[in-house]
């Protein structure tokens, strides 16, 4: 599976980038069979509920220079990649998870459905706030994650065209009138200025225009 497939499918990704490169082993976990067999029971986002996606292959390139972890090659995720469909912490949010060493991305399979429905309100926020607690909780004994408070650097919204960082220098407010905006939106623009066009901050505009790269599937 190549991942332009599953933005066709799900239009936008949510990536929380680790602070550091993960063995790919510390991201599952097991249920055992007295039989001997296994079965792969959670992620650090959540259940899985079916863990037959297979691997991605990762076909987006960043435009501008590096890529993922500073690598020279301008990937947008190095390593290996592969997916599985789960359920977030709320209990109302699946998701198809994809795994690379440099942390998770999911693409939420509710995309789109949040669309002019009040009683959703927020629910891009919830969902995103219990998942980033549920990662650190996952890896709360690792030593990184001791000194820093958190393994999540940041936060990634991104599309086929565009990536936005959401890091420490956007505070709570602005991150939860953003994730507000995005829930309701579409994934149709190829900028970043089409896109925000309807939110009404400026201010948070050119903050987020400043934390934008754009992304091509020519490594060129």
């Amino acid at each position: 599976m190549k991942k332009s497939e599953l933005y066709c499918q799900y239009r936008y990704a949510i990536k929380f980038e680790n602070i550091k490169w993960t063995a790919y082993k510390r991201y599952l976990k097991w249920q055992y069979y007295e039989s001997g067999l296994r079965t792969l029971k959670e992620l650090p986002v959540g259940k899985v509920t079916n863990d037959s996606l297979g691997a991605v292959d990762n076909d987006f390139y960043y435009t501008d220079g590096l890529g993922d972890f500073g690598s020279a090659n301008r990937i947008t995720d190095g390593g290996s990649s592969r997916a599985f469909e789960v359920c977030l912490d709320d209990g109302n949010t699946k998701a198809v998870c994809v795994t690379h060493e440099s942390g998770l991305e999911l693409f939420l399979l509710a995309a789109g459905t949040f669309i002019g429905l009040e009683a959703a309100k927020y629910t891009l926020t919830r969902a995103l706030e219990l998942t980033e607690k549920r990662i650190n909780h996952w890896f709360k004994d690792d030593e990184e994650f001791s000194r820093d408070n958190s393994y999540i650097n940041r936060i990634l919204v991104r599309t086929p065209y565009w990536e936005i960082s959401i890091d420490g220098e956007l505070g709570k407010e602005d991150r939860d009138t953003l994730f507000n905006f995005l829930e309701k939106q579409e994934f149709t623009k190829e900028t970043i200025e089409e896109h925000l066009a309807e939110l009404n901050d400026e201010p948070l505009k050119e903050k987020i225009a400043s934390k934008t790269r754009y992304v091509s599937r020519e490594n060129s």
